[in-house]
Order: C-alpha cells, then structure tokens, then sequence
C-alpha cells in the first residue's frame, strides 16, 4: 500500500511553538484538501511527530492525546481518516531512535502496515522531515516552507502550492491516459482504413498525379504539416513528391472568401488545381467543415479521389468521401492527436514505396 506520512506542526497546524492547547490549535490552509487528494488515491494517511514537549516536561502526554483526539475527531468531520499518529516524546538529549531524523516511527507503521515507501510521500517543514525521508528509503518528500531543501523531492511555499502542483499532475496523467486510450482504440477499430487510404496516396502519386489537402485551424497546420512531408522529406531522401496544401496562399483565401465566402476557400482552390486522377485529403475533427466537404464535393465532380479524414463519428463528411478514417474519440484534441498520427503513417507507407 501507498502511504503519506505528515508532520503535524507546520504542516497539519501552524506552529506557534510546543502547541498542545486545543484554543492555540489552527489548521493550515488546505490541509483537508491535500489530505483527501491522497486518500482518493488509496493512501494511508500517518502523521509522524516530534514531541519533544513532553520530554522537557512543557506538557504531559495527557494533554497531547487531548489534542491528538480533538485533531482526530475535526478531521473526522471532513471524512478523512487519519490511519495512525506516531510521536516521539523524547527530547533531544535523550538521543532515542524514534525522534525525527531517525526512522522508529516509520518502522512501527512498517511493522503493522505493508507500505510501499518506493510510492510514498513524505511531507515536512523541517529538514529532519526531508532527511527522514532519506534514511527510512521514503522516495518522495515534500518540503513545505520559504527555503529551499536541496534533498527534498518537491518544494512549496505553502500547502495551497503544493495543491495546485499536484491537481496539474494529475490533469498531465489525465491527458495521457486519454490520449493511450484514443491510440489504443484506432489501432483497434480503423487500421484497415488507415492502410485502405495509405495505399489510395501511395496509388495516386506513383500514377503521376498530386495531393491537395485541406482542413481549418490546427486541422490546417495538419494539412501544411503533411504536404511538407510529402515534398520535402519525411524521414528517408526520395524524389519530391507533389502535394499542395489550399491552406497557406493567403491573397487566394482572402480573394475568395472575400469574392464567394469562407465556405468556397477551399472548393474554388479545387477547382482551379486539382485534375482528375489527384487525390483530396479532407481533414476535419468534426466532419461537418462546410467549405471542408464543398471542396469534396468539387474534386469528386473533377474526377479526383477523396479520403476524409475526421473524428466524432466522420458527420456528413462520412457519406461523401471515396474513404473515411474516423478516429473513434469525440475529444476534438484526442481527435487532432490521432489526425497527425495518420499524417505520418501514410508518409511512412509513401517514403517505403519510394525506396
């Protein structure tokens, strides 16, 4: 199990020095929130404190399992559950084994819990916090404070900052395992049409002819990005190959959108280049791109082939292309994701026909 070892004073509650009163007994900002990210995450939550207050006779240990209790019974109230709270309640000249740096409270929850200390966390706002980490093998430490611990893992002002960092963490593990799993399911379900339309481009340039491609905003960087490939070079030097993207003459998209409307900018370019035996690549997440699918429409009239390239179930671009290669996602960025992948693929499957 993974578990989350906490200082208490300056961590759980601020620390105005030897607290043991419940009135002087504050907690910090968040600490709820952090704590309960943990616990979704199937965490034991363990506090490991010194009290060296006890040891110096400033309180007894009555009154800190008076407080430990209070502390208890308020977390509670949030439903967190706090597994164990370890103290020391030895002074410092008494060298025991269990007084922060030393490791004898993580070894009473080693002996009780089966910890995977390699996914644990250690946070802290002292340096024997952070060096406790170290000597008991804990692999991560937070240090919490103005300073900087060369030795801890992480660093934060305050427990709000480590929230934030830890949320953005999350949202990054988050992207990936949704773009995994829209990989995962075009592997799946469309590696047919990805090879169906590979063979499609690679037929239409070994013919003699050319690639016109298309699409709007990141779909049209996808379109220069891909027409780059194809004339310049995509891995491997092979004979410049002709592709055109309808997305970068500037005066022609300004002409005609001026002239026709947006949704002629790319039809109009068809019409004017494209003859037939080339190829259209079509490229929209949606599918539904007017001016995209009137530029189909125009190079299925000119006698050209046509593959749309699309996502969130291919839209009305799905009944007029020659060939569809629908990502299986509606997250139009997973979607994008996939788009440039393909992209690469049918350079890949051109630059092995060519060499």
């Amino acid at each position: 199990m993974k578990a989350l070892f906490l200082d208490r004073d300056g961590v759980v509650n601020i620390d105005h020095g030897y607290v043991y009163k419940i009135e002087n007994f504050k907690f910090i900002d968040g600490i709820f929130e952090f704590i309960d990210m943990f616990i979704q995450k199937n965490y034991k939550i363990f506090i490991v404190t010194n009290q060296s207050g006890i040891g110096r006779r400033y309180y007894t240990l009555k009154d800190f399992n008076t407080l430990t209790d209070y502390m208890l019974d308020e977390f509670k109230k949030k439903d967190i559950k706090i597994d164990e709270v370890y103290f020391c309640p030895h002074s410092p000249e008494e060298s025991c084994k269990c007084r922060k740096p030393s490791i004898g409270m993580v070894q009473k929850a080693l002996k009780k819990y089966d910890i995977d200390l390699q996914n644990s966390f250690m946070v802290g706002d002292k340096s024997s916090d952070i060096d406790l980490a170290i000597n008991a093998n804990i692999k991560n430490s937070i240090f919490i404070g103005d300073s900087i611990n060369k030795s801890a893992s992480l660093n934060f002002t305050n427990i709000k900052e480590a929230i934030g960092y830890l949320k953005m963490e999350d949202m990054i593990k988050d992207e990936f395992m949704a773009h995994q799993k829209a990989l995962s399911d075009t592997i799946n379900e469309i590696m047919p049409n990805i090879a169906k339309a590979s063979k499609l481009v690679v037929d239409t340039l070994k013919n003699g002819n050319k690639i016109l491609i298309c699409g709007n905003g990141g779909s049209a960087g996808d379109a220069q990005h891909i027409s780059a490939e194809l004339t310049g070079r995509y891995k491997t030097t092979r004979k410049a190959l002709p592709a055109i993207a309808l997305t970068t003459d500037t005066s022609a998209l300004t002409a005609i959108a001026n002239d026709f409307g947006y949704d002629f900018v790319f039809s109009r370019q068809v019409e004017a280049l494209a003859n037939s035996g080339d190829l259209l690549l079509a490229i929209s997440t949606s599918g539904n791109s007017k001016n995209v699918n009137l530029a189909v429409k125009s190079a299925k009239d000119l006698g050209c082939t046509t593959i749309g390239l699309s996502g969130r179930g291919g839209g009305e671009m799905r009944g007029i292309c020659d060939e569809n290669i629908i990502i299986p996602s509606n997250n139009t960025p997973r979607v994008q994701e996939m788009h440039i992948l393909v992209g690469h693929i049918i350079c890949q499957a051109v630059d092995n026909a060519y060499n």
